[in-house]
């Protein structure tokens, strides 16, 4: 691909020579198509580390769960949309 598409330009790649410096106490949201049986990767959000170096609570990482399975849906019904338009 050209690197464009529902998901937005791409702007890094990780296969790439450059090094590649993700800060401690960061977390990797994975955003994901629920199924019945096993859920669908589509990609991930990196977040840094939180203000003053606080940790993710249990409450924020349940909601953050929740959070990259609703963009994960979003994601799914636009490219079932632009498919259908094709």
């Amino acid at each position: 691909g050209r690197g464009f598409g529902i998901f937005g330009k791409v702007v890094a790649s990780f296969q790439s020579e450059q090094e590649v410096h993700i800060p401690a106490q960061s977390l990797i949201v994975p955003l994901v198509v629920p199924r019945s049986r096993k859920p669908s990767l589509l990609g991930a959000m990196l977040l840094g580390p939180r203000l003053q170096g606080l940790g993710y609570s249990t409450p924020m990482l349940k909601s953050l769960k929740k959070f990259g399975e609703e963009v994960g849906k979003a994601f799914y019904v636009a490219e079932i949309r632009d498919n259908k338009k094709s």
